[in-house]
């Protein structure tokens, strides 16, 4: 009894390629965006507003980082 095994060829044009690196680009500059508009607002907040949610001005960056990236 033979055995047939079959290996599909995935072929994807140029044009849907470069349309998937520019959505990929976008959706990156969005993520951009959010973290820098968290750290913005996180940096307008004083001191004792920080201690209040938890934050050291020091975390700043971190918290916004693993705010829109989930990291």
């Amino acid at each position: 009894m033979a055995h047939v095994s079959t290996t599909p060829i995935v072929s994807t044009s140029l044009s849907s390629r470069l349309a998937a690196a520019w959505a990929s680009f976008k959706d990156a500059r969005e993520m951009n965006a959010k973290y820098r508009a968290t750290v913005r607002e996180l940096n307008k907040l004083s001191d004792i507003e920080l201690d209040d949610i938890g934050v050291s001005r020091f975390d700043i960056t971190r918290v916004a980082q693993q705010h829109v990236y989930g990291n």
